[in-house]
């Protein structure tokens, strides 16, 4: 029995095409709002050789979310940085 409700969602594709979403959820039970972070996709079963779904789910507290958030950023931000220097060096042909 599921114990979340989404309350909001939007889905994302990462570089190798793996579709996840990132969605305000909220829980049932304890009547608490998380952000999840969600992946769905396909494995293999070694024992059937069947297809089987499988649903990753990562439940952030408000405040794990938020210090999150600002990570990412950061990081972004470097990425970008990196991201920019390197073109930079691709059209001067300088390299350090």
């Amino acid at each position: 029995m599921a114990h979340f409700s989404k309350l909001s969602k939007e889905e994302f594709y990462s570089w190798d095409k793996t579709k996840f979403t990132v969605a305000v959820s909220k829980h049932n039970v304890y009547n608490s709002v998380y952000v999840t972070i969600g992946r769905r996709g396909t494995y293999k079963d070694k024992s059937t050789g069947e297809e089987k779904e499988s649903i990753n789910n990562l439940h952030l507290t408000l405040p794990a979310a938020r210090a999150l958030v600002t990570k990412l950023g950061a990081y972004v931000a470097a990425a970008e940085s990196a991201n920019s220097e390197a073109k930079s060096q691709q059209t001067t042909g300088v390299c350090a």
